[in-house]
């Protein structure tokens, strides 16, 4: 849901904060976020530990826009930001 709400122009910010790994990492994906300095720590902490992000599913696969290789070149383009 996050997802979706970056992709349609919502302001995900207030997910930055979320307990959850993935809700975080979906929030900064959002393109609204691009070049926003907290958006960019969380996706600095994905880096460093990109296990917890797959283990905050628990039994559930990250949603599907997260598995694919346009997420990883995303990921590495928002990196570069």
């Amino acid at each position: 849901m996050v997802i979706a709400i970056g992709h349609l122009g919502g302001d995900t910010h207030p997910w930055l904060a979320d307990p959850h790994a993935g809700v975080r990492t979906c929030a900064a994906l959002a393109p609204g976020l691009a070049g926003d300095d907290a958006a960019g720590q969380v996706l600095m902490e994905l880096e460093r530990s990109q296990q917890a992000f797959g283990t905050s599913f628990d039994d559930m696969a990250p949603p599907l826009q997260l598995q694919s290789k346009s997420y990883q070149d995303l990921l590495t383009r928002r990196r570069g930001s």
